[in-house]
């Protein structure tokens, strides 16, 4: 029986022919690919041309001698930089036109907004390349650069602990924190890219078989606050209604125990159907 290869990125087998990375890569590669393009970069270029502020205020901000740039050097240099490694990637895939880098390494002259979209349909060839590790670690430090430039300091908030740190033997709780707006986060221990609603979900589930005494209404904002699954009242009455919250009691007048394992069941189905 032929060995199944390792990936050179995390050591995981690689289960599917001819990839050079790990399933589990590929899935990360894409998504970060995918939070570049509708997140990451239309949000640096507002920061870059100071249509959208995340920082303190620029140095100069309060000196009426000398007018401030009209844009952000620092986040015009992450979003130069940024470009730039989906460019080279694009360039390996060889989509056209092409230039070359100081290095001489291909690199399409396309720019951003057509290659992220472009690199998430041609992911099949490209997991398949020899440099696949390399460029999702190129990837990953693009992300963290752009996240950190559109981020506001000193509005992060405990989000959960890190799923795949979890994994570990033995388990590490490493802390996610990240803004109410946030949908995704790196981990700052093994460097996976999280999907917040995952980790709420998976922090919350781990409170164990708990109740929490709301009404209808308050138990639906409870769930949009840790969650970010979007319910309302009536959804939890046709939940209990049908059946889907059998341990949730009546205690008095408008108010229930509810479960929160059932809770969290519920809201994690609504965010895989968006229906229901």
């Amino acid at each position: 029986m032929e060995n199944t290869p390792d990936c050179p990125r995390c050591g995981k087998p690689i289960t599917i022919d001819r990839m050079t990375i790990c399933p589990a890569c590929a899935n990360e590669l894409q998504r970060r690919i995918e939070w570049l393009g509708q997140i990451g970069m239309p949000t640096l270029q507002q920061v870059a041309y100071r249509k959208a502020r995340f920082g303190q205020k620029a140095i100069r901000s309060g000196n009426k001698a000398f007018a401030p740039t009209p844009f952000d050097l620092e986040a015009q240099q992450v979003y130069v930089t940024a470009e730039a490694t989906l460019q080279q990637t694009g360039g390996i895939l060889d989509i056209r036109p092409l230039g070359y880098d100081r290095r001489e390494q291909p690199r399409t002259l396309r720019d951003w907004v057509y290659l992220c979209p472009q690199l998430v349909r041609q992911m099949p060839q490209l997991v398949r390349t020899p440099g696949a590790a390399g460029m999702l670690d190129r990837i990953v430090k693009a992300c963290d650069m752009v996240s950190a430039k559109i981020t506001r300091p000193g509005e992060k908030r405990l989000v959960g602990v890190c799923t795949n740190c979890l994994t570990f033997r033995p388990p590490v709780r490493t802390p996610i924190y990240a803004t109410e707006t946030d949908g995704y986060a790196v981990c700052p221990a093994c460097g996976t890219f999280l999907t917040l609603n995952d980790v709420r979900l998976a922090y919350l589930k781990g409170a164990g078989l708990l109740h929490i005494t709301r009404t209808q209404s308050e138990a639906a904002r409870w769930v949009r606050e840790n969650t970010g699954v979007q319910v309302t009242g009536k959804d939890l009455k046709n939940w209990r209604t049908r059946g889907k919250m059998p341990s949730t009691r009546h205690v008095e007048g408008p108010y229930w125990a509810w479960n929160i394992i059932e809770l969290l069941e519920c809201a994690e189905a609504r965010l895989k159907t968006g229906n229901r």
